[in-house]
């Protein structure tokens, strides 16, 4: 059952209000992490808990929005696909002041799998997209402005003075129609403050143990997982959508720019932050940070310093207030990220409200393999944001240094039925808990625009945390997670303060994240055993030895392993063994293999005798003994050559009955050829 807060109200009634305010050009207002949102003159916000988002009415002159049209079908019935008003979406199109850009989502088929490839979905784009393109072609009024085949969208131009959009919806394979409404971010009152980053944790914020990392840092033990398991992030990428970043900020390394027009085409930009008419400003390069800033003044501010950091600048379109970007831009984003495949992906940003328009996708971008990370909101318990109440999200809520929830953190039960209705997929639960998990977002310390630093609130700030701890994982455990196992080892390693209820809750989730545990957690789970199977032994000196091994991962997860082989001479101390072969082998949990070393007997001096052969895992050892022989190397000189001295030597242990007269006439006829045995 939910918690106690706001009263719902009738679904229906909710819808219909979301959908009126989602139909403004320029309303759905992105709680974007900044703490308690500050709506100016000639606004007004939806009340707390509702599903619609808080909506400016500055931009129409009489301050009313439209109710909703439902479009008859030919057929006489209705499309409730359709979700339109006068002012639905951007009108600026250019055909005149009723032409504008609607987003067409195309009906995909069977829900996406775990594992899709970037192909898959764009062949399932081309195939489902046609007939709608081929309506546009023939259809004066209808231009294919873009498409995505993340989610399966159409980005469509419409004069609605020549087209009635119930013919756009009822084009084959259309799913429904909606507006590229814009979203855009407010500031909070009093609580971002730009500061001396040598000072101002001290000023501002509690001192951590280590004075030379944020408090955030510090409480989801991100130092010690660098520490321990020497890393920081490399060989994992992180694509932040935001306002931009400042790129010659010295904490910040970028490695890939995209930014897009209010229909989701790429445009040819250079890297920055958008918003700088803010005081202070640059959100993106704060969010940023928080993912991979280094130490530069004097205190380290990124979560995974090494990690690859891409930026998808999705809200650009900012002045004093708030910064704004349409729902193809961060669509255009995500399709950005996932194209390149990243590992995980960051927005800081979401409407208060369900928005149905978020979950294609997300899920799509889920079973690619890319973790979709986003803050629950600031509208405080009883409401969440859209994206980070979408059930496949990985919604983060905010919390301080005393291990508090903050108030403005987002959290709810959500009622599957209730809230989503007929767009939640069936595989979804019939409720779920939002946020899940919370990360530190009070105060938190990091870049700036100009080379400057400054505390932000929110759980805007709270999300990068995780999105920088889930690049900690994965670099650190060699172990390949999906997204599935990413969420249930920080899930089962989150923690709440005595007396907090042990199940989900609304206002921290699973708990607070520990990356450190996280990653303790993987590397126990991941568990190969190795065994030795067979070797070739005993082998002529100067012949290959061959040890053939099995491997199994008797773990939790798919990893990557070192698999070595060390010999020693069994006859001194084992503190002289050397490894002579290593073998990098990933297996899926439960599953094996077997792999075969070939060790040169002569290059690697193992003269007659018996040798320990040790193979090991990072978790097991396994070992055997082998035995070199005399062969005719036994008898040949540094460079392999079988001299005369050489043949009378073996003529010796012949006498000796040491070796066989095959091996001397062996011996005799490498002394003849003067090839070398080596």
């Amino acid at each position: 059952m939910a918690q106690e807060g706001p009263k719902r109200m009738n679904r229906r009634a909710r819808r219909m209000r979301a959908a009126v305010l989602a139909a403004l050009a320029i309303g759905v207002v992105l709680a974007i992490g900044m703490g308690v949102s500050v709506t100016g003159a000639g606004s007004t916000t939806a009340p707390t808990g509702t599903a619609t988002a808080e909506v400016s009415v500055a931009d129409y002159p009489d301050g009313d929005a439209t109710s909703p049209v439902q479009h008859s079908l030919p057929d006489g019935t209705t499309n409730a696909g359709v979700q339109l008003g006068e002012h639905d979406s951007q009108t600026d199109a250019g055909d005149g002041p009723d032409s504008e850009f609607l987003l067409v989502y195309i009906e995909s088929g069977d829900p996406p799998r775990p594992g899709v490839t970037v192909e898959t979905l764009k062949d399932r784009a081309n195939r489902t997209q046609a007939p709608l393109e081929r309506y546009a072609d023939r259809t004066p009024g209808v231009t294919v402005e873009n498409s995505f085949w993340l989610g399966n969208i159409v980005v469509v131009r419409v004069d609605r003075d020549r087209v009635d959009v119930a013919d756009l919806a009822a084009v084959e394979n259309v799913a429904r129609v909606r507006p590229n409404f814009e979203v855009s971010a407010t500031n909070s009152a009093g609580t971002d403050t730009a500061i001396d980053p040598t000072r101002a944790t001290v000023e501002l914020a509690p001192t951590p143990a280590s004075s030379d990392l944020t408090w955030g840092l510090d409480e989801i033990n991100a130092s010690a997982v660098w520490t321990e398991y020497g890393t920081k992030g490399e060989g994992v990428t992180v694509a932040v959508l935001d306002t931009g970043i400042d790129p010659d900020h010295p904490d910040i390394e970028l490695n890939r720019w995209g930014e897009w027009d209010e229909s989701g085409n790429p445009v040819g930009t250079s890297p920055q932050d958008y918003d700088r008419e803010r005081t202070p400003g640059g959100h993106g390069t704060h969010v940023s940070g928080t993912v991979s800033g280094g130490d530069a003044g004097g205190i380290h501010i990124g979560v995974a310093p090494n990690v690859t950091l891409d930026h998808g600048a999705v809200l650009t379109d900012c002045d004093a207030h708030n910064c704004g970007g349409t729902l193809a831009q961060i669509i255009a984003g995500m399709q950005w990220a996932v194209d390149n495949d990243v590992d995980v992906l960051s927005m800081s940003l979401g409407a208060i409200g369900y928005y149905e328009e978020f979950i294609s996708p997300i899920r799509d971008a889920r079973s690619a393999g890319t973790i979709v990370v986003a803050s629950s909101g600031n509208g405080g318990d009883g409401t969440t944001s859209s994206p980070g109440n979408v059930y496949d999200t990985f919604s983060v809520g905010s919390s301080d240094w005393n291990a508090d929830i903050a108030s403005t953190s987002s959290g709810e039960v959500i009622d599957t039925a209730d809230d989503w209705g007929s767009d939640a997929p069936d595989d979804w639960p019939a409720e779920y808990v939002v946020p899940t998990l919370s990360a530190p977002g009070v105060l938190v310390n990091s870049s700036l625009p100009g080379g400057d630093y400054g505390h932000k609130n929110g759980t805007s700030m709270a999300a990068p945390h995780v999105s920088g701890a889930i690049a900690l994982l994965q670099s650190a455990t060699g172990v390949d997670l999906d997204v599935d196992d990413l969420e249930t080892v920080l899930v089962e390693t989150a923690w709440k303060p005595p007396g907090e209820p042990d199940n989900p809750d609304t206002r921290y989730g699973n708990g607070i994240i520990d990356v450190k545990a996280a990653v303790d957690l993987v590397k126990q789970g991941s568990e190969f055993n190795a065994t030795v199977n067979a070797t070739n032994s005993p082998v002529a000196e100067g012949d290959l030895l061959e040890v053939t091994v099995d491997v199994e991962n008797i773990g939790n997860w798919t990893a990557t392993q070192q698999l070595t082989l060390s010999v020693s001479d069994s006859q001194q101390d084992a503190a002289t063994d050397s490894i002579l072969a290593t073998e990098e082998v990933t297996l899926d949990d439960g599953a094996n293999t077997t792999v075969t070393f070939t060790v040169d007997t002569w290059n690697e001096s193992m003269g007659v005798g018996d040798y320990d052969v040790e193979v090991a895992t990072d978790n097991s050892t396994a070992t055997t003994t082998v035995t070199v022989e005399h062969g005719v190397g036994t008898y040949a000189n540094e460079d392999g050559i079988v001299r005369t001295s050489g043949v009378f030597a073996a003529l010796n242990d012949w006498r000796d009955d040491t070796v066989d007269s095959d091996l001397v006439l062996d011996v005799v006829d490498a002394w003849r050829s003067e090839n070398s045995v080596a």
